[in-house]
């Protein structure tokens, strides 16, 4: 199982190298634009409050020139968050499905190891990736964002902002995982990722129509109010026990049905 773990980060490395870096690169490029946001804070709060409600919204815009440094990161992860979704939803999908796609299932699956342990390799791998592409990503930002800003948020309430980011990913990875599992031949991955994810972004956008806290529970993108985990030092109950659920049941089911399905080898 070892050897198929490093064999599949050697296969993602690529992929995960470009993501790391683009996903790096916009955070820190919109955190280095943050002073001229500072000096005019009063100006762009009045800006962003005539833009619609359902734009204001869709982008988590909430700028409240008191609190500007923890209004402009939680804008800055509202962007950065939905590509990292979509690279999450990536590595789940791709996760099984690409060896029915590449017709190398046959030849892995008759190999003396586990499908469960396939399973499990591959996951592992996914959870890897996600897990450097977080680490990376929050040293980046908290170093630019303490060159560019006089004041600065607390390490618990920066850490609890970006770890959102990852909560957002693991929830797309399980879900890619779930569908990696029980798909038959999925031939374009990025197709599938696209389709979910900006499907779970739009349902955030009907908040006005279906309900605040209705939405909150349909989509991952709603979980996490990035102002109020600023203000409290803290995540909303229960939303984070409805994505550590979620995780649970989507693995558990992925492994189920991957470990019950017939393998297509054509």
């Amino acid at each position: 199982m070892k050897a198929l773990f490093w064999h599949e980060l050697k296969q993602n490395r690529r992929t995960a190298i470009i993501w790391i870096i683009s996903l790096t690169a916009v955070a820190v490029l919109y955190m280095s634009i943050f002073p001229a946001f500072a000096d005019a804070a009063d100006t762009v709060s009045k800006i962003y409050s005539q833009l619609p409600l359902a734009i204001r919204k869709a982008f988590n815009i909430n700028f409240d020139p008191k609190f500007a440094l923890a209004s402009f990161y939680a804008l800055t992860l509202g962007f950065t968050t939905l590509a990292a979704a979509i690279q999450a939803m990536n590595l789940g999908t791709a996760s099984l499905s690409k060896e029915e796609r590449g017709k190398t299932a046959e030849f892995l699956l008759s190999k003396p190891i586990k499908r469960s342990d396939i399973a499990t390799a591959k996951l592992a791998a996914a959870a890897f990736v996600i897990a450097i592409t977080n680490a990376v990503f929050i040293t980046a930002t908290w170093l630019i964002m303490t060159m560019v800003s006089k004041v600065s948020l607390s390490a618990n309430v920066f850490l609890l902002m970006s770890f959102t980011l990852m909560f957002v990913q693991l929830f797309f990875v399980a879900l890619g995982f779930l569908i990696s599992a029980t798909a038959n031949k999925i031939k374009r991955v990025l197709s599938v990722s696209l389709v979910t994810v900006f499907s779970f972004y739009i349902i955030g956008m009907f908040d006005a129509v279906l309900g605040a806290k209705t939405v909150r529970y349909l989509t991952p993108f709603k979980f996490f109010d990035l102002i109020y985990i600023f203000k409290h030092g803290a995540y909303e109950w229960p939303y984070p026990a409805i994505e550590i659920v979620f995780v649970i049941a989507a693995v558990t089911a992925g492994y189920y049905f991957y470990n019950r399905r017939d393998i297509s080898s054509i």
